[in-house]
């Protein structure tokens, strides 16, 4: 009598498929947690301080849109980094990478320079302007305008830990290519594969963080 296979259960799968998963992997998916976790508390915590009335009428940085636009086409160019080592093409691959790590370093730039549109319009760590705008009109003290410069503060903080990832990718990119071996190693290792698809993810993930953060904002400006 043939055996009837039982159908597997919901938590028998997601279980399986996270035990499938490698260890970097999943060490990679709980920090992505812990990130989100701690961005909707700064998120709920600045709308605590009615930020459309602080921010209402006040200028957005131009800067922030051009860097929004860097980041999404990061995420593009990390992704045929991705695409590449499944290929195993080791130049294509360090190309992308070094292509997302420039585009990752103008993000930076662009909100620094954001930042600093803000400041010169007195939108401060302590306050922001009355609006209508007069000239002798004082500074609105204020804690949400701290929480502006830190969530996107917080923001590059993470994205610069994966900007050093990148770089550290490239370097072994660069140490397996020379040797015929090592690149017959390197593209099939689990951990690498593991590395780069998890540095991919992560990258995707502060894209689409920004460009929701980059929203939120600009809807209390204008």
């Amino acid at each position: 009598m043939p055996r009837v296979k039982k159908a597997p259960t919901e938590e028998s799968g997601i279980i399986g498929r996270f035990l499938n998963q490698h260890p970097v992997s999943n060490t990679v998916r709980f920090f992505m947690g812990g990130i989100t976790v701690l961005f909707l508390v700064l998120m709920v915590l600045f709308a605590m301080y009615s930020p459309g009335k602080m921010l209402g009428g006040q200028p957005f940085p131009k800067w922030f849109f051009i860097s929004t636009g860097i980041i999404i086409l990061s995420s593009f160019t990390i992704d045929r980094a991705r695409r590449a080592y499944l290929k195993d093409d080791g130049a294509v691959l360090l190309n992308f990478l070094l292509i997302t790590l420039a585009l990752g370093t103008a993000f930076s730039i662009t909100q620094f320079l954001g930042w600093q549109q803000l400041w010169n319009a007195k939108l401060t760590l302590y306050g922001v302007p009355e609006t209508p705008r007069v000239e002798s009109s004082p500074l609105r003290t204020t804690p949400g305008a701290a929480l502006l410069f830190i969530i996107s503060g917080l923001h590059i903080l993470h994205l610069t830990g994966g900007l050093v990832y990148l770089f550290i990718s490239m370097f072994r990119v660069v140490n397996h290519n020379g040797d015929r071996v090592k690149s017959l190693l390197f593209f099939a290792s689990p951990l690498e594969r593991a590395r780069i698809t998890s540095l991919a993810l992560y990258w995707h993930f502060l894209d689409l963080l920004w460009v929701l953060l980059f929203l939120y904002f600009l809807w209390f400006f204008v």
